[in-house]
């Protein structure tokens, strides 16, 4: 379970209209802040990682750590060769997801959701609908959430690009508090 960081990001528009497109753009009626719509993360991280990584670690990774353990030992694997044999023998889902991992390590750097994700948006999750509080004013919106371990600086970033691409008169003004690490701030603060 993480630290949560408490999030306030206040939207500040000089007009309700650009502040109602870039509500289109960031979210929906039924999600108002979606990370998956400001910084989409790519459809093939979205699998589990784990111990599913041994066939990974086994054909492109530290496959020398793999030949230590002891279960590996007492089948007499001893190259990487026999242990990918092993592998695709007694676990074949295992290897077939090494190549998924392979792709996505190829593609984005990463194998699966988790790495990417911390990464490129600051947090392992996105924020959930139910845990955000919403204040709309029209031409102000102020929103209320928690994220884990960190604010999620690279969504504020992404949010940011989106508003000065699409030549919005939005301020975005983002406030942190992790209250169990006992740091606070604004990203974006100079």
């Amino acid at each position: 379970m993480p630290n949560w960081c408490n999030n306030i990001v206040e939207l500040s528009a000089e007009n309700a209209e650009d502040l109602s497109k870039l509500k289109e753009m960031i979210g929906n009626k039924d999600h108002p802040f979606d990370f998956q719509k400001i910084k989409p993360m790519p459809e093939s991280l979205s699998i589990t990682s784990g111990s599913d990584e041994m066939g990974y670690d086994a054909k492109y990774g530290d496959f020398k750590r793999m030949l230590e353990y002891p279960w590996v030992k007492e089948k007499g694997v001893e190259t990487q060769q026999e242990l990918i044999d092993f592998l695709i023998a007694d676990y074949p889902e295992i290897m077939e997801k090494a190549e998924i991992y392979k792709s996505n390590v190829d593609k984005y750097g990463h194998k699966s959701w988790y790495g990417w994700c911390t990464e490129n948006w600051g947090t392992k999750w996105s924020v959930s609908a139910e845990d955000i509080v919403v204040e709309d004013l029209g031409n102000y919106m102020r929103l209320t959430f928690n994220t884990a371990w960190s604010p999620a600086e690279g969504i504020y970033e992404a949010l940011v690009l989106i508003i000065d691409e699409h030549n919005l008169g939005i301020t975005v003004t983002w406030f942190y508090d992790e209250p169990g690490m006992q740091f606070a701030g604004y990203l974006g603060a100079a």
